[in-house]
């Protein structure tokens, strides 16, 4: 190493560095900078140092929780949804297991396409098939499909197990991955629009949006289970059989109802018959009801809708409208409107004037209370002066019964004999009765729809509001409104010997092996009239409908049939919209000396062609007589004859007599009380009139045929309009048999208004043709 030495004089000057100024004022910037470093490293390090704390120690259960949840798949196990079930144990709602069909484009890109397939392109093999088999468009499906980023395409939801089938044999066919199948389950109602009302029906989600289905949606849904499994980075399940962890779904109970499918079938086409005829605006309704135990057997409202298809509108008179329509928002606004109507509830929902059906209350409560007995006497003159009101107050048309019993009175419909008999009560007694008949309140039905109290309140008026003129009308189903099913309710309770029923419709749930989980029993709300005073209106209302005009549409021979016919006025339509609008109903119970069912019909604003009238015992009153005569039967309530007129409405089954012997045959027709007339010369039946089978009415003459003759042929005439004796007469004079239903043959307005088989038909003789009758008087109860 070269030594150092110190210059000499002469030696040239060797520069000197100079010692960096750290401490004067030109050293100061380098050590703010130096400072600062150092400042921003240690925050640095700090910050490191905490979110490490951070996340192993505070938000270690966090991030856990995350890992899993990208380490693991998870699946919903869709719980099976509850039967409903009619009494008898016949599905009316039910599940079953569909799939939906999903795609994972980017693992479809990576298909081994079969060997033998033309098209190599495995998203256009997909694309094509799906849409054949899935009925949906290809080149939508294809644009899905085709896109190899894409990680989710859901193809299509409920699809059934014949699809399904059809989905998976295409992928094996083609060597197609990426679509998936999950189990999910629909929807099913098997008898489509029967009990639709009651029913109700679920969304997509499977979720009860209507009618039982939302009312018992708990009951009926089940818990959701769950399948969870390992998966890799690309979302695949890498977990192989017992490692998955499977938390099994719960599925609902089933609920068995008090509906009787056939009872609900009968009331459905007969309410169907009625719109048919008489065009209500509004819809029709019926309600039959256990009166004993408030169950109810069937529930309609007609035009109704398909619960499978739920959203498809089937009121011909609303499609038809929807068709006129060229404003698209127009039409979609119309459109949602028509399925709600469709959806509602009318007999629970809907409130209406009773009319003349509130008699039957006004009357209970009359005789009940003891102001009055089924004796007392009440003026009529027509009309009466109510304090309050400028004009008269009065019987339809202005008709003088005269001066009535009570029994009378609620026969004949007498609106001034009830405004006399509710005025002697007092509104404070015949409060407290329609109180306690449950008119003042929900009924509390196991369906959604009911108005709330609040509503109600509304709707009728308060004891502290009922004047003179609010309780006259009142008493005669004027001016508060209820819903039917509080009036079907309150009339059970009438006719029952004086029991305010809880209304149900669901008798039993089921758990998922089928064992009885609750029962729902009938429940007695309270004592409302006695058994004695029951009973009176009970006789009372069988006289009317087997005497009067006002009832006798809805005699039913065979059977002790008691009811009440309403016709009211729709006061709101008047004032709102200027136009007279009304509702015809009627009410009937049977057997009327132990009565075991109530029936309500209402058709809501009807048109009447025939006589341009809207009584209720003319156009609800036939329609109750059908229901009861169906309901009976069904029930097993035999039927019983008191006269030869009533025996002439039976019927009997034509026995077989081709190919037995004269001699034989005649027996057969004496033991079923049949005539006959014979033709031809032979020993052995070769034909017959009626056929084997046909229903016959009593004593019905049979044509027997013991050759070759060929049968006769009548042209059939148009019985329209004629009494029951004339038409009668002129068919058997033609050599054909007659059957009657509806009015009695006996009543001094009955003619025939249909007959079952068109005029001008050429039948052969021997032939049963059916009349039905009704009692065309201009019924008084309006």
């Amino acid at each position: 190493m070269p030594k150092h030495t110190a210059p000499g004089p002469d030696a040239p000057e060797t520069p000197q560095k100079k010692k960096a100024n750290i401490i004067g004022p030109a050293g100061q910037p380098m050590l703010l900078r130096c400072i600062a470093i150092g400042v921003v490293f240690v925050v640095a390090a700090a910050l490191l140092v905490w979110r490490l704390g951070q996340l192993q120690i505070v938000e270690a259960s966090e991030w856990e929780a995350r890992a899993a949840g990208q380490q693991l798949a998870s699946v919903e196990i869709t719980p099976a949804r509850g039967t409903i079930y009619d009494a008898g144990m016949k599905p009316l709602a039910q599940s079953a297991t569909v799939w939906t069909i999903e795609a994972s484009p980017d693992v479809m890109a990576q298909s081994k396409v079969a060997e033998d397939s033309a098209e190599r392109d495995p998203a256009r093999i997909a694309a094509r098939e799906l849409a054949s088999i899935l009925e949906l468009d290809e080149a939508t499906l294809y644009e899905k499909l085709g896109n190899k980023e894409s990680k989710y395409y859901k193809v299509k939801a409920k699809v059934e197990k014949p699809m399904a089938d059809a989905v998976r044999e295409m992928c094996r066919t083609y060597g197609i991955s990426g679509i998936y199948l999950t189990e999910d389950t629909k929807r099913y109602y098997p008898y489509e629009e029967l009990a639709a009302t009651a029913l109700g029906f679920v969304g997509a989600d499977n979720n009860g949006l209507e009618g039982l289905e939302r009312w018992y949606e708990e009951t009926l849904a089940g818990t959701p289970g769950r399948t969870i499994a390992l998966q890799d980075a690309f979302g695949t399940e890498i977990t192989v059989g017992d490692d998955a962890t499977s938390y099994p779904a719960e599925d609902g109970n089933s609920i068995v109802l008090t509906l009787d499918t056939e009872i609900q079938r009968s009331v459905e086409k007969h309410l169907k018959a009625a719109v048919a005829e008489y065009n209500p605006k509004q819809r029709a309704m019926a309600v039959v009801m256990d009166v004993n135990t408030g169950a109810i057997l069937a529930l309609a409202v007609y035009p109704s809708y398909n619960p499978n298809q739920p959203y498809d509108i089937l009121d011909a008179s609303v499609l038809e409208q929807l068709g006129l329509i060229t404003d698209e928002t127009e039409r979609s606004t119309l459109q949602g409107e028509a399925r709600t109507l469709q959806w509602r509830n009318k007999t629970l929902a809907d409130t209406y004037e009773p009319g003349s059906v509130m008699k039957v209350i006004t009357a209970a409560a009359a005789l009940d209370s003891g102001t009055y007995t089924e004796n007392s006497t009440f003026y009529c003159g027509a009309s009466i002066m109510v304090e309050g009101w400028d004009a008269p107050m009065g019987c339809a048309q202005g008709h003088d019964h005269g001066t009535p019993t009570l029994r009378t009175a609620l026969m004949e419909s007498c609106n001034v004999s009830f405004i006399r008999m509710s005025a002697g009560m007092g509104a404070s007694v015949w409060y407290d009765y329609i109180k306690a008949f449950g008119l003042t309140e929900p009924t509390g039905i196991d369906l959604p729809g009911e108005p709330s109290q609040a509503s109600i309140n509304n709707l009728i008026y308060s004891e502290d509001q009922m004047g003179p003129v609010q309780l006259a009308s009142c008493s005669f189903g004027q001016s508060n409104k209820y819903t039917p099913i509080q009036m079907i309710t309150a009339i059970s309770a009438v006719v029952n010997g004086g029991n305010l029923m809880q209304p149900y419709i669901v008798a039993k749930e089921l758990d998922a092996s089928g064992n009885v989980v609750k029962n729902y029993e009938p429940q007695v709300k309270r004592q409302v009239i006695t058994p004695e005073t029951s009973a009176i209106i009970c006789d009372t209302l069988e006289q009317m409908v087997a005497t009067t005009s006002n009832g006798q549409n809805a005699y039913l021979a065979g059977y002790r049939v008691g009811g009440k016919s309403g016709t009211s006025e729709k006061l709101e339509v008047r004032t709102k919209e200027g136009r007279d609008a009304y509702i015809s109903s009627f009410v009937g119970f049977a057997p009327a000396d132990d009565p075991q069912i109530a029936v309500l019909v209402a058709l809501d604003e009807p048109e009447d062609t025939k006589m341009g009238n809207f009584f209720g015992g003319r156009l609800a009153g036939p329609t109750v007589r059908e229901i009861i005569r169906d309901s009976m039967q069904i029930l097993g309530v035999e039927a019983s004859y008191d006269s030869d007129e009533e025996k002439a409405r039976d019927t009997v089954a034509t026995p077989r007599l081709i190919d037995n012997e004269l001699s034989y045959a005649q027996r057969l027709l004496n033991q079923a009380d049949l005539t006959y007339t014979v033709v031809g010369g032979g020993n052995t039946v070769v034909g017959q009139c009626p056929s084997p089978g046909a229903d016959a009415p009593y004593m019905a003459e049979v044509v027997i045929y013991t050759d070759n003759t060929a049968p006769e042929f009548v042209d059939l005439p148009d019985m329209s309009g004629k009494t029951p004796s004339a038409a009668m007469e002129q068919l058997k004079g033609l050599g054909l048999n007659v059957l009657t239903t509806g009015a009695p043959n006996s009543g001094s307005g009955v003619v025939v208004v249909r007959q079952n088989i068109e005029p001008g038909a050429s039948v052969e003789k021997g032939t049963v043709v059916t009349l039905t009758m009704e009692d065309m008087t201009n019924i008084q109860d309006h």
